[in-house]
């Protein structure tokens, strides 16, 4: 079992918002009986950080779902998505893959 976790910094007085973004995104993969979590803690550091972790069982089934699901991130709608998230989040994102005991 691996977790794909990914980190973000987000702005100042942002948090709820990016909270919010996210909540689309953990609704569709619900939907198709997929594992996905969003954590965040303001006292982590000086800054928010929010992380958004997916669970596979191999990394097979991760790249096949993305890229099946291409279109959900990059097609009309996504854009518009990425804008407001451009506009919450400061800095890159982090992104690590971690190896699950069992």
């Amino acid at each position: 079992m691996l977790a794909y976790r990914t980190k973000w910094h987000i702005k100042e007085g942002h948090v709820q918002e990016a909270v919010e973004l996210l909540q689309d995104s953990l609704d569709f993969y619900k939907a198709r009986g997929l594992e996905a979590r969003v954590y965040y803690e303001p006292q982590v550091s000086p800054r928010s950080v929010l992380v958004w972790e997916e669970n596979w069982e191999n990394p097979a089934e991760h790249d096949k779902f993305w890229a099946e699901g291409a279109e959900v991130h990059t097609g009309e709608g996504a854009k518009e998505w990425w804008a407001k998230w451009a506009e919450v989040v400061e800095g890159e994102a982090k992104t690590e893959v971690w190896s699950l005991l069992k």
